[in-house]
């Protein structure tokens, strides 16, 4: 089950109907999709939905055609999932710890040996609100930070393992650490990824993450 905060979250975002027109969204963020297994809702806000001619009597089908008509495009959507029992976090695993600025160098090192592509879909930060890492001796292998999602009960939390060390569950250790420590600060935890990363996708069901839906995203310059 989805925690009530999640779910309080974002009906706050997306309102009571189908299609929601209101400034509820960040203004970096005017318009969004969010789809579930009970349909798809959309939001705009108000200055976005005027100039598109959006009424919240559209269908989200309409709503984002009269988008794709004036040439916005959303972002590739996401994934979302949470965990529904984030407070059973228990303690960390052997080699397991919470990372701090004198972990700079390992850090670096660690980064640089991850493709970029992947450090910049998962964003792992060590200055975010907090990060963790799996050591081998010295040398970090897999890493994991959080930082709080829009002065909201969620913190997004992403997520990274070196290429030669996957598939020895160091990144279920890592964010099973993150989660702990979200619970105990009072957060839900939110791990987004695409749709079409197939290991990320596995990586939250085997971390025990529920999925949400499928969040699409209009940027404000876009």
């Amino acid at each position: 089950m989805i925690p009530a905060p999640v779910t309080a979250y974002w009906n706050r975002m997306f309102g009571d109907g189908a299609v929601t027109v209101g400034d509820a969204l960040p203004a970096e963020r005017p318009a969004m999709t969010l789809t579930t297994d009970e349909g798809t809702r959309a939001a705009f806000r108000t200055e976005l939905a005027a100039r598109l001619g959006i009424l919240p009597p559209d269908t989200p089908a309409a709503a984002t055609a009269r988008l794709a008509a004036a040439g916005i495009v959303p972002n590739d959507p996401d994934l979302l999932f949470y965990a529904p029992d984030a407070g059973a976090a228990g303690p960390a695993a052997n080699g397991v710890r919470r990372l701090t600025a004198a972990d700079g160098p390992a850090f670096d090192s660690f980064q640089a040996a991850v493709p970029a592509d992947e450090r910049d879909e998962a964003w792992v930060e060590l200055d975010h609100w907090a990060a963790f890492g799996r050591f081998d001796g010295d040398r970090l292998v897999a890493a994991a930070s959080l930082y709080p999602w829009r002065d909201s009960v969620l913190a997004d939390i992403g997520v990274l393992t070196l290429p030669a060390e996957r598939g020895r569950g160091h990144a279920r250790a890592v964010v099973h650490a993150a989660r702990g420590q979200a619970a105990r600060a009072g957060y839900e935890v939110q791990y987004r990824c695409r749709r079409d990363n197939a290991a990320s996708v596995a990586l939250a069901r085997a971390c025990g993450f529920v999925l949400l839906g499928e969040w699409a995203v209009v940027e404000a310059d876009r």
